[in-house]
């Protein structure tokens, strides 16, 4: 995403053109789409924040010039949006019958082992290791979503590692 592109599409948009919408949506989508998954752990969540992060674009683009790091705040909007859904939750169970529904198993079972193994560690922890592993970020990408120096970042993985690691060996 250079900024340059990010701009055009924005002053499109504020100009009510759908089709820079659309635009957006598919150089920018899977992007969103990646960041909620991080954290809500559910497709169907995670395309509902798509859909709240496009119509925030959609209602503000006017607002949205000079952005200095369009990914970064891109990125910081859409785990926002995604901490904001999963406060929301009703019922965990119902949403996880549906990511097995649409994901398959296979999948699922996966993800949802994953997130069983890192469960332990609080909620900062669990994001950075999310976006480490299921999303590939650097310390640097993590850093700008969720707002911290990339020191803090780095250390705060390292440590939780160690954690799996003390956790796994008082079982083997």
């Amino acid at each position: 995403m250079d900024k340059r592109t990010f701009e055009e599409l924005i002053s499109r948009i504020a100009d009510n053109n759908k089709d820079a919408l659309e635009e957006f949506y598919q150089d920018y989508g899977r992007l969103i789409f990646g960041i909620a998954f991080s954290v809500c752990k559910c497709s169907s969540d995670a395309d509902e924040v798509v859909d709240e992060v496009l119509v925030k674009v959609w209602n503000s683009a006017s607002q949205l010039y000079n952005i200095e790091k369009p990914k970064s705040w891109l990125r910081r909007v859409a785990h926002n949006f995604a901490i904001n859904k999963i406060k929301s939750r009703k019922d965990i169970d119902v949403i996880q019958d549906k990511a097995i529904e649409e994901k398959g198993y296979e999948k699922v079972i996966d993800n949802l082992a994953f997130f069983e193994i890192i469960s332990e560690l609080d909620e900062t922890e669990q994001q950075i290791l999310s976006f480490k592993y299921i999303e590939d970020m650097t310390f640097a990408d993590i850093a700008d979503t969720i707002g911290k120096p990339v020191d803090t970042v780095a250390y705060e993985y390292y440590s939780a590692l160690k954690k799996l690691k003390d956790q796994s060996d008082k079982f083997l």
